[in-house]
């Protein structure tokens, strides 16, 4: 199956998009928050998640020709849930590290909404609901109508987002969150697959074969987009950060660009670039927390005069987005072709998950905390002590079940049960030699802001997590053998 690299490339503007929202870029520009040209930039970066969405559900029908429903689902849903598991115990330690606000875990947070670990990572369990919806009703020849029910959801949804204020307040969720699977994510999933099976993108490329066209109707459904974000803001209150009615259509147009564009036999740099957007997705939220980190080490977040000079100043908010993006795939890049030169580099491909797993948990454990900062578990107790190794033990056996079905070597049930053991054992330990305690204390003020930074518990943490998952993964191996007496 041919792949389309201009979707490659349209992946990579949805990236920029996303990175406009999060970075803020001209938020309190002229000393007013909520002025006209951010809100304008952030309403027209809005079609961001909705290109991710409507382009994973066009490539599932897509590759759905080609190979088997369920082998293919479970390949794609194994990836997803990997993904969002490691990033949440990654995102919730950098969140409680470095911000000092240690997320809630409840059920909510952490099976459905996806906001256990950072809010950007609504976006995994989301696309995970939504592609396992669509296999189901794929597999019941029920696709079409699934679509009108996401669609009827979606509207509903919406008017309880943007259009919130022309409700009457007996019919306003105010404490719903319907940015998620069910009244957001399988809309779009659902349009993208519909657009392609039901023969919709031949329909639309009889009215126009030529990129130009399209982009001209993006433009303008983008310019209408923002003009009702505008009115609902600021004219009807409305809440900021939410979508529209036009931000299908203007979904919808740039696909239409990118489909369009006459295919090349090698992907641009652009695409290139493109097709690593998934990944600069999950790591940017760990740059957006070192970029306000050190401005708030720096004073451009707490003094008056420094907080103009960067809000106010053009250049920085027109270069902040280029320069954050290539500042990412940079590290992005470069960590990645260090990992790739390593001698261990099949072993670590192996292992990662388990490795990236087993620290999350056990520093969750031992060093999560509550809103009101107590300590979130007990770990004095024994019997505290004694469930949290056997969820640590049953969750392990079942991660490396379900990773057994990528890797060629599988590993035998008795090995995963010793591993989780002898890991437990192993960080266990450092919390009663109190290592753990001690990194948790490193933080020296000094007058120098970025050794503040550098000597933080955060700055520790990262660093001790990096080798001990990396350590776990050279060793997992020659424990394995030992194991199996290989």
């Amino acid at each position: 199956m041919k792949r389309i690299y201009t979707l490659d490339s349209l992946k990579l503007i949805a990236i920029c998009a996303v990175f406009i929202i999060h970075f803020g870029i001209f938020h309190l520009f002229q000393n007013v928050a909520q002025n006209s040209l951010y809100l304008s930039f952030n309403i027209l970066a809005r079609f961001a998640v909705p290109v991710f969405f409507v382009v994973a559900g066009y490539l599932f029908y897509q590759r759905l020709q080609h190979k088997p429903l369920w082998a293919y689902s479970k390949a794609y849903l194994l990836k997803i849930f990997l993904m969002y598991l490691s990033w949440t115990f990654i995102y919730h330690l950098v969140m409680g590290l470095a911000v000092g606000v240690w997320n809630p875990i409840n059920i909510g947070s952490l099976v459905y909404y996806g906001t256990a670990g950072f809010e950007i990572l609504w976006f995994l369990p989301a696309l995970f609901y939504a592609i396992f919806l669509l296999a189901v009703a794929h597999k019941l020849n029920k696709t079409g109508t699934l679509f009108i029910i996401a669609t009827l959801l979606h509207l509903f949804g919406l008017s309880n987002q943007s259009y919130q204020p022309l409700l009457p307040e007996s019919l306003q969720f105010v404490e719903t969150n319907f940015r998620d699977s069910l009244f957001f994510a399988l809309f779009y999933v659902c349009l993208g697959y519909q657009l392609l099976k039901q023969g919709y993108i031949q329909t639309l490329l009889s009215f126009s074969k030529k990129p130009m066209v399209w982009l001209l109707l993006s433009i303008g459904t983008a310019t209408l987009m923002v003009c009702e974000g505008l009115f609902l803001i600021q004219k009807l209150s409305g809440p900021i950060g939410e979508y529209y009615l036009f931000t299908p259509f203007l979904t919808v147009a740039m696909l239409m660009v990118a489909l369009t564009i006459k295919s090349r036999h090698q992907p641009s740099v652009f695409s290139k670039l493109g097709s690593y957007s998934g990944d600069i997705y999950l790591n940017h939220g760990v740059l957006l927390f070192l970029y306000f980190t050190l401005l708030a080490y720096l004073g451009y977040r707490s003094t008056p005069g420094n907080i103009s000079e960067v809000t106010n100043s053009v250049l920085h908010q027109l270069l902040l987005v280029p320069m954050m993006l290539s500042i990412n795939f940079a590290l992005y890049f470069s960590i990645k072709k260090a990992v790739s030169s390593l001698s261990c580099a099949t072993n670590l491909a192996r292992y990662k998950e388990l490795a990236m797993f087993t620290g999350g948990y056990w520093l969750v454990f031992f060093i999560a905390q509550t809103a009101q900062q107590a300590p979130l578990m007990d770990s004095h107790s024994l019997l505290v002590v004694f469930i949290a190794v056997t969820v640590f033990v049953l969750s392990f056996v079942v991660l490396t079940k379900l990773i057994n079905t990528t890797l060629a070597t599988p590993i035998n049930n008795k090995t995963s049960v010793m591993l989780a053991c002898l890991l437990s054992l192993f960080w266990l330990s450092l919390a009663k030699l109190e290592v753990l305690d001690w990194l948790a204390n490193r933080s020296q003020q000094q007058e120098i802001a970025i050794i503040n930074y550098l000597t933080s518990p955060f700055a520790c943490f990262t660093i001790f997590y990096l080798l001990i998952s990396v350590g776990t993964i050279l060793v997992l191996p020659v424990l394995e053998k030992r194991i199996t007496g290989g």
